[in-house]
């Protein structure tokens, strides 16, 4: 199964096996990233999660061509975006609470990312307090502004 071929119900998190979170607000985010996405295989066995709870592992992924404009090129410092498919495997649907816990350990994984001072156990429960209260995936992507793939 590939990208191409699903309903994804948007927004989207990616978990990658090291316990890092992404989030695709769109089928655009979802399908484009920069080299070294594609050079580190970022994304190999990352798993997604749509906003209707189901659920798929990236297998592979496949440049499919450009994906640059100059305006693009310009915001991302010169450097090339491209336009990519993930080959998938379907996995089981996830619940909402299941997903939350899920990103607050990923929160644990890299507190640098989500605090000021990544010592600061207090900010960082605070953050991943407002997390477990969202009431919908799309309430993950609100609290913690995330990345996606187009500046790797």
């Amino acid at each position: 199964m590939r990208t191409g071929d699903i309903d994804w119900k948007f927004p989207v998190l990616g978990f990658t096996p090291d316990g890092d979170i992404w989030g695709f607000p769109d089928q655009e985010a979802l399908t484009v990233c920069g080299p070294k996405t594609l050079k580190d295989n970022m994304q190999a066995d990352m798993e997604l999660v749509d906003a209707a709870g189901l659920s798929w592992r990236v297998l592979s992924v496949r440049r499919t061509g450009a994906a640059d404009t100059f305006l693009r090129r310009l915001m991302f410092l010169g450097q090339r975006l491209w336009r990519i498919e993930q080959e998938l495997e379907v996995l089981p649907a996830v619940g909402l609470p299941e997903t939350l816990e899920r990103v607050c350990k990923g929160m644990d994984a890299y507190p640098g990312y989500w605090c000021v001072d990544e010592e600061d156990s207090d900010e960082l429960r605070a953050l991943q307090s407002k997390v477990r209260a969202v009431t919908s995936f799309a309430g993950v992507h609100e609290v913690l502004g995330l990345d996606w793939f187009a500046g790797y």
